[in-house]
């Protein structure tokens, strides 16, 4: 899970996604600029319910271990993806993965190997989720 959570390094989010890390007072795991500057861009949820953000700050169009290296920063977006560097499990292979981009990609692609062994559930027994951080509706599926 901690090279597939390399994901993240692609790719935005919603500031509805993470602003309990923000308000009402800020996480203090995050790093005090990166905090102000989602502060800033999350500020008009009002006027704009939907304001996003880039979950890797540093190369938001690249997989890389960039995202290992803002783990270590501060500068994770999700509570998931700084409990990673934060757990003392897990804090290890995020240094080692922020040290070494070849690490990281042999370990990514070992893992999404694996991922793609998985077997998918149809019919009743899955669904395609239309939002990845909840279930479907049954009502409205």
């Amino acid at each position: 899970m901690i090279a597939l959570s390399g994901a993240h390094s692609i790719g935005f989010s919603h500031c509805s996604h993470f602003t309990n890390r923000l308000y009402p007072s800020v996480d203090p795991s995050l790093n005090q600029s990166y905090a102000e500057h989602l502060k800033e861009t999350c500020k008009n949820t009002i006027m704009d319910p939907e304001p996003v953000v880039f979950q890797d700050p540093e190369t938001p169009d690249t997989l890389d271990n960039v995202y290992y290296q803002n783990l270590i920063a501060g500068k994770g977006l999700f509570t998931s993806d700084e409990v990673l560097y934060t757990h003392p499990e897990s804090q290890p292979t995020v240094k080692d993965f922020a040290k070494s981009p070849g690490y990281y990609n042999e370990a990514f692609a070992a893992a999404m190997k694996k991922l793609g062994t998985v077997g998918v559930k149809t019919g009743t027994l899955g669904e395609i989720r239309r939002d990845c951080t909840s279930f479907n509706d049954p009502e409205t599926s």
